[in-house]
């Protein structure tokens, strides 16, 4: 009898474990990026992921994902694999001449094209990670990102 209060003391307890923010800690999901509205075939798109608002929406650096990809048309798709389930948000810039930075004017605004997960909008500045936050908790997440200029 002791033994099995034990066996299933043991298995509550790992079991336990295995949840992390309400997700399986071991789970994984892909984030599928659809970008559009891009204006020229020149340049690259840089694609970046992040899980806090720290550096959201432009740092690269503080991001946790991020990837350089050739522009060929009015719209690029990129899909991140095996990311752990949680919150994301995702940024792109149509980085036309190639000099890995969005390019802005005196008074900081955007000459290149930009854009954000859920379309997500700023006033007087960039758009906030919670209004381009969504959850990754399957298998697969679309975020589909219209280019600004």
């Amino acid at each position: 009898m002791k033994s099995l209060i034990l066996i299933c003391f043991i298995l509550t307890t790992i079991s336990s474990f295995t949840y992390v923010n309400g997700f399986e800690a071991t789970s994984n999901g892909n984030i599928q990026i659809k970008v559009s509205g891009l204006k020229n075939k020149s340049g690259q798109l840089g694609i970046l992921i992040f899980t806090s608002k720290e550096g959201f929406p432009s740092d690269w650096q503080k991001a946790y994902k991020q990837i350089l990809i050739p522009v060929t048309g009015d719209k690029a798709e990129y899909t991140f694999t095996g990311l752990p389930y949680g919150k994301y948000a995702v940024s792109v810039m149509h980085d036309e001449n190639k000099n890995k930075k969005l390019d802005t004017n005196f008074i900081g605004i955007p000459k290149e094209g930009y854009g954000v997960s859920n379309n997500a909008t700023g006033s007087m500045g960039p758009p906030k990670f919670e209004d381009a936050a969504f959850n990754l908790d399957r298998d697969i997440i679309s975020a589909d990102i219209k280019v600004n200029y």
